[in-house]
């Protein structure tokens, strides 16, 4: 089951022409959207840095679109565009407009606990004026996992400006080496994502060192674990890069654990 407000999308709007757009997706577990304050606290941050005005009506459409859902788990879509506009400046006064979507998802979008193989493509450029923020427009990542699918893989990981490792196609990333937990940040060109953030907490209240920066890739032969995470596949081991495996080439323990973790932060805060 899938609802959409608006149904359809004005052959005018920004968003669709210029990519000039912001949106968020929320992980629903039975019908409960989880941290969805901070999903929101995010794409306001975001439009004030932009220039978006936010619509008086979101939280009220939002809830009206979770409400609409009566699949088991799902995923919310709020996209948030500059509305009508011609040539590339924006409007003077632009007058946003805001779209809902909410679908269902089955387990397999959850996470891959055997694992995914990856491969290194694509670029984000750090000092970007729109760094940081979750911007619409996705096309370099969608080539990224285009060609690493290509090659036989299931994921590609993104480099920054200086040629780390930072993120993976629409997933943050994370590396275990040692005895340290490295986490790419906002200064490497990683998004602020919100499972991220669960992440990050529950490391460093498990003992984990955490040390937040991007990845060398020569780095990649001394790493014991790999993983990524976002709101709709939670938390997934990368067992290969670029044909080589990472560490015991499986999931190893702070996947296991992490993800145990997460689970339990999700069971309180939704109260299931």
């Amino acid at each position: 089951m899938s609802a959409f407000d608006p149904e359809v999308v004005p052959a005018d709007d920004r968003g669709l022409l210029l990519g000039d757009g912001l949106f968020e997706t929320v992980r629903i577990y039975r019908g409960h959207p989880f941290r969805l304050e901070s999903h929101l606290r995010r794409l306001d941050a975001s439009a004030a840095a932009l220039g978006f005005p936010m619509p008086d009506s979101l939280r009220e459409r939002v809830a009206a679109g979770i409400a609409a859902f009566d699949g088991p788990d799902g995923a919310l879509r709020i996209t948030l565009t500059r509305g009508a506009g011609v040539g590339l400046a924006p409007p003077p006064e632009p007058r946003s407009r805001l779209f809902i979507s909410v679908r269902a998802i089955g387990p397999e979008v959850a996470g891959a606990a055997a694992g995914v193989r990856a491969r290194l493509f694509g670029r984000l450029d750090e000092h970007a004026l729109t760094s940081g923020h979750k911007a619409i427009g996705y096309l370099e990542r969608i080539q990224a996992l285009r060609l690493a699918k290509g090659l036989g893989a299931d994921e590609a990981l993104l480099r920054n400006a200086r040629g780390l490792i930072v993120e993976g196609s629409a997933s943050n990333l994370f590396a275990v080496r040692g005895t340290t937990f490295v986490a790419p940040g906002l200064e490497a060109g990683a998004l602020p994502g919100i499972t991220r953030g669960v992440l990050l907490e529950v490391a460093r209240g498990a003992g984990l060192t955490v040390e937040e920066r991007g990845i060398h890739p020569e780095e990649l032969v001394e790493l014991s674990e790999i993983l990524l995470s976002s709101s709709l596949r939670e938390v997934v081991p990368v067992i290969e890069v670029e044909g080589a495996r990472v560490g015991e080439g499986r999931p190893g323990p702070t996947f296991t654990l992490l993800s145990r973790m997460f689970r339990e932060v999700v069971r309180k805060e939704i109260g299931r």
